[in-house]
């Protein structure tokens, strides 16, 4: 793999990820619509980036991917072999109906939760996972 899509991939990939359940459920969890027979993780991070959370790394690689017959990234081997500076190789699922219309539903949840995220943050909405009160002196959610 070359080493700029290396980097890439390990980007869009959420098994690289660790989000706490607040975050998961802010940013909707991974998109279900019927269209989304591929690509759910990068919309799943589309939305993260979108909500502009902080997040830390760890240097140190605690995930493996495993590579199979006939996975995503086995399909698009071809396109990550190649220096995305030099040439531009789509995969078949780039190519296909589909793309655009999963990429134009990702960039409207993206503006959706960043909204959310903006309206939290000055104070006007609360997800019903942020609320706790107080029972006994325990607080529970």
């Amino acid at each position: 793999m070359h080493p700029t899509w290396k980097k890439r991939v390990e980007r869009t990939i959420p098994h690289t990820k660790c989000l706490k359940r607040k975050v998961h459920e802010l940013i909707e969890g991974f998109p279900e619509q019927g269209i989304f027979t591929r690509h759910q993780d990068v919309g799943y991070l589309h939305s993260f980036s979108a909500s502009r959370i902080p997040f830390g790394r760890v240097k140190r690689a605690t995930v493996a991917y495993r590579r199979y017959p006939g996975n995503s990234l086995e399909k698009q081997m071809k396109k990550f072999q190649t220096d995305p500076a030099i040439e531009t190789i789509k995969s078949e699922e780039e190519l296909g109906e589909d793309y655009v219309v999963r990429r134009m539903l990702m960039k409207r949840h993206c503006a959706h939760v960043l909204k959310k995220a903006t309206e939290i943050a000055k104070g006007n909405l609360f997800p019903p996972t942020f609320y706790y009160h107080k029972s006994n002196n325990n607080t529970t959610r």
